[in-house]
């Protein structure tokens, strides 16, 4: 903790670039008054429908996992990116790699929690979407969690000066398998979804898209809307608990390539 507070900067710029993407996000937004979606009435009032406003909500789980990506991407790539000569002496000196490994990855928890709570913040106020803002932020913080894991395995796999590239790639590939495009119906179409399902932001974007349409229940037919993109309504507790799930998975995945690249140097 000590050795993260000493780079308070870096800090700073971490907080002000998610503000800054968050404050993007709300704008963008703020023109709708918080109504990103209108569907198709309930039977009987079919006829009486609007004009269907459909596809901005999983849009938008599109736009915050971009943006996500690329504010959470550089830092994350920092925890790992410039530590890996440090871990590569204390273990050469027989320090324990797994309390090392858990410790870099607790110390650096705090500041993806403030990058995720002032992104949220800021987008929540400015486009006052439908869920609430615990869904939202936890939502927020999960995709902050996996970029920051997808980006501990790239710094583990290419040098410091190309790690921050590859990682915010990276990290938009991942935001656009969130299912706006292609959606989840073409890729189950197509036998690929499980490459969506390995992404964070499908689950999150799912996350997003149910909470968003469950306050239009029995108003607008929302199953209808759901099924155009392939998304599950109601299950907000398991798309959360899947990202953070895959979180881990990609901590382990980056503790293992710690272990095993560059193991002359750690001796």
């Amino acid at each position: 903790m000590v050795q993260q507070y000493r780079t308070i900067n870096g800090l700073a710029l971490e907080v002000f670039v998610g503000s800054f993407a968050g404050l993007l996000m709300g704008i963008s937004v703020q023109g709708a008054q918080g109504e990103l979606y209108k569907g198709v009435y309930v039977k009987p009032y079919t006829l009486l429908s609007p004009a269907p406003l459909e596809f901005l909500v999983p849009l938008y789980g599109l736009l915050i996992g971009l943006a996500v990506g690329l504010a959470g991407a550089p830092a994350g790539v920092k925890i790992f990116g410039e530590e890996k000569p440090v871990y590569w002496r204390e273990a050469a000196a027989g320090h324990n790699r797994v309390s090392y490994y858990i410790g870099k990855t607790f110390a650096s928890v705090y500041r993806l929690t403030l990058s995720s709570l002032h992104f949220a913040a800021i987008y929540y106020f400015l486009a006052t979407p439908m869920l609430s803002f615990g869904t939202q932020f936890l939502v927020t913080f999960l995709m902050f969690f996996g970029v920051y894991g997808l980006a501990a395995i790239v710094s583990m796999l290419v040098k410091r000066e190309n790690a921050n590239l590859l990682a915010v790639v990276f990290g938009l590939f991942a935001a656009v398998f969130c299912g706006y495009g292609p959606t989840l119906t073409q890729a189950s179409d197509w036998n690929i979804i499980f490459i969506w399902e390995m992404s964070f932001n499908k689950w999150g974007a799912e996350a997003m898209y149910s909470a968003s349409l469950e306050p239009y229940r029995g108003v607008f037919d929302i199953d209808a809307s759901a099924e155009q993109f392939g998304y599950t309504l109601g299950q907000v507790g398991k798309d959360l608990g899947i990202m953070f799930v895959i979180g881990i998975v990609q901590r382990v995945v980056a503790f293992g390539l710690l272990i095993w690249t560059n193991r002359d140097k750690q001796r």
